[in-house]
């Protein structure tokens, strides 16, 4: 029997970002993007409409950020899993991005398949749960 693929959302303001990802994501069965957004705004008008499994959400971007859209991002889709990434990864901003609801925080550059992994991982955990 075919499992479902994860349906993943991308959460980046730079384009070339979220395309790279997107053929990481898609080179793998395991996975499908359902959605992009450029900033956090955009996300949440997206999170509105359906919840994917998980979300890969950049911390810095113009406009609503992040760090900023993750608390409503987890109150509309309390199941998704949430990844944090970024390029600034100090140990205080970590915790707070963890606080505030992600359930992981990778560095920009994390090699894909490690990418590819801890979605698979925080997927795993919430089945599980």
């Amino acid at each position: 029997m075919k499992q479902t693929p994860i349906s993943v959302m991308v959460v980046d303001d730079e384009p070339d970002i979220r395309f790279l990802l997107r053929v990481v994501l898609d080179r793998d069965a395991r996975f499908a993007v359902t959605a992009e957004a450029g900033d956090g705004n955009q996300a949440l008008s997206i999170v509105e409409r359906g919840c994917p499994d998980a979300i890969l959400l950049d911390f810095m971007m113009p406009g609503m950020d992040g760090l900023t859209a993750l608390p409503a991002i987890r109150r509309s889709c309390p199941d998704s899993k949430i990844v944090m990434f970024s390029a600034v990864s100090s140990g205080s901003l970590v915790d707070q991005a963890i606080e505030l609801g992600a359930d992981l925080f990778l560095k920009k550059t994390t090699k894909p398949q490690a990418i590819l992994d801890a979605l698979l991982e925080v997927h795993d955990l919430r089945e599980a749960n």
